[in-house]
């Protein structure tokens, strides 16, 4: 693998973020900042420009990370409808409307900037992944009647999944 070097303007985005969350938790800002320099890494100067663009300015991002404000945000300090919405499809939406409900929960996850690439990749590949495996692996053991304990798992693993990421927007939007 050839390690491809960091633009000057990812350097100087991450330095400039990191500076900006130094009031929050080091967990949280260690988190913040490995997530948005994976989404950087290995970008070119002028599309790493563009995607920076695109995350905002590293003072508003560490203001909603730690629940501060500045002179251009809004306050906010408790989870809006959308990402409660987005939760509650997560747990139960497979259960009400079965699979469906679950999609549309990880379609409004994914379309969310509430949460993290890191959360949205887990609240979405964890549950398809693990109802995908717990198929494959009744059916190869259990043959036709594995349908039921497969979606049990499934729906147990998409349960968590969805409780989990609630907590992380409730623990966000209480920092």
């Amino acid at each position: 693998m050839i390690d491809t070097p960091t633009p000057p303007n990812v350097a100087a985005y991450l330095r400039e973020l990191d500076a900006a969350l130094s009031t929050a938790p080091a967990e949280v800002r260690a988190e913040i900042v490995a997530g948005i320099e994976e989404e950087l890494v290995g970008l070119d100067a002028a599309t790493a420009a563009t995607r920076i663009d695109e995350l905002g300015d590293p003072v508003f991002i560490a203001a909603e990370a730690t629940g501060a404000t500045t002179p251009d945000s809004p306050t906010r300090t408790t989870p809006g409808g959308y990402s409660i919405l987005t939760v509650v499809l997560l747990i139960i939406g497979g259960f009400v409307v079965p699979v469906i409900g679950w999609i549309v929960g990880a379609v409004l996850l994914v379309a969310s900037s509430a949460w993290t690439r890191r959360d949205k990749l887990i609240g979405t590949l964890v549950p398809a992944l693990t109802f995908v495996v717990a198929t494959t692996v009744f059916l190869l053991l259990r043959g036709p009647d594995a349908g039921v304990p497969a979606f049990i798992i499934g729906g147990a693993v998409t349960f968590i999944v969805g409780l989990l990421s609630g907590i992380r927007l409730l623990r966000r939007a209480s920092h």
